[in-house]
């Protein structure tokens, strides 16, 4: 089932409207006709343009319908394009993390770098959400031993039945971690993937 699940990933690309210049690549996937999944930062440009590439090397026009959808800050949104351009792709079913725990198998399915597409199996190591150690939660979060790269962002994470249930949406916390001025010793492994239930 991860396998057929490959096919329903496309890159998505970014360009400037007015220049044309390239703003960055991510992942995304099929989820209805017409309707892509992808990471919420990887689209949120406003003077930006999408293109999407599937499964058979085609390029489609795309543009964006929401941010956020559904849960505020999440770092989740939505592509529309055209319906040729999903009409042979089987869109992936979402699912629950409710239904999964720490040690289960994973996929992170995604195309790196804008390249090819790669499907990494680990474990989940943690159901939790990112906090700013006052106390306030700041959004959940899967953390899994399945490295993601620049161009996963927007990737489904897979369960083992092909199910998606989670987005990757970064590769280490560091980031986040410095801005609110977490010790060291709290930092995790860098290899890990981060993604949005």
């Amino acid at each position: 089932r991860v396998r057929e699940a490959i096919s329903s990933v496309v890159l998505v690309e970014q360009r400037d409207r007015f220049t044309q210049e390239a703003l960055g690549i991510s992942s995304g996937f099929v989820i209805s006709d017409e309707y892509i999944l992808t990471a919420g930062h990887s689209i949120d440009v406003e003077s930006a343009v999408y293109e999407i590439v599937t499964h058979d090397c085609k390029r489609h026009s795309a543009y964006r319908v929401a941010l956020g959808v559904g849960r505020g800050d999440i770092d989740i949104g939505v592509l529309k394009t055209t319906r040729e351009a999903t009409r042979a792709v089987r869109p992936l079913s979402l699912g629950s993390v409710n239904t999964m725990h720490i040690g289960d198998t994973v996929y992170a399915v995604g195309i790196p770098l804008g390249v090819a597409k790669t499907a990494i199996n680990g474990k989940i190591k943690s159901l939790a959400a990112f906090s700013d150690f006052e106390g306030a939660s700041m959004f959940p979060h899967i953390q899994a031993s399945t490295p993601i790269r620049v161009g996963n962002s927007g990737g489904p994470l897979l369960n083992e039945s092909g199910t998606v249930i989670g987005i990757a949406v970064f590769a280490e916390r560091k980031i986040i971690l410095e801005a609110h001025k977490v010790p060291e010793t709290y930092r995790v492994e860098p290899n890990d993937g981060y993604f949005v239930p």
